[in-house]
């Protein structure tokens, strides 16, 4: 299947995130998928263009943090909302998280993080745990912007 097609299934599947995608296409580069405008061409020589999407983990593919927060209010599925505690807990101390019985509609694999109505990053929901996906740069700087 092309990357295109695959890349645009797995987010549609995934995150229930469709009909943003007519204007756009993605490139494979080393693993990496990378969005663009339908019109532009990339040559060979190009090393990256656009937007890092998702990479393949070689377990299937993982949506990048400003991807996610990119396509983010229209993402309908595989939510996990974080409160205070839990996000300090799990993305600036690095710990797995416990998930109660309402995170159960949320499926095991790649999920996307909201923080106070916002998407944040991705997390990796394996059964009643979840741990960040999100670089540990990245968790620095929304610690800065976001604990008081």
């Amino acid at each position: 299947m092309p990357s295109s097609k695959r890349c645009k299934i797995y987010i549609k599947e995934r995150f229930g995130v469709e009909n943003i995608f007519e204007d756009y296409k993605f490139v494979e580069r080393s693993g990496d998928y990378w969005i663009i405008p339908r019109n532009m061409e990339v040559k060979d020589k190009c090393i990256t263009a656009g937007i890092r999407a998702l990479r393949d983990t070689g377990m299937g593919l993982k949506p990048t943090t400003y991807f996610l927060q990119v396509v983010g209010e229209d993402i309908s599925k595989n939510v996990i909302e974080l409160d205070r505690a839990s996000l300090k807990k799990m993305v600036f101390d690095r710990e797995k998280i416990s998930l109660n019985e309402s995170k159960n509609n949320v499926e095991n694999g790649y999920v996307a993080l909201e923080f106070m109505g916002e998407i944040i990053g991705c997390g990796l929901k394996k059964n009643d745990g979840l741990v960040t996906q999100i670089p540990k740069g990245r968790a620095k700087i929304l610690e800065d912007i976001l604990i008081d």
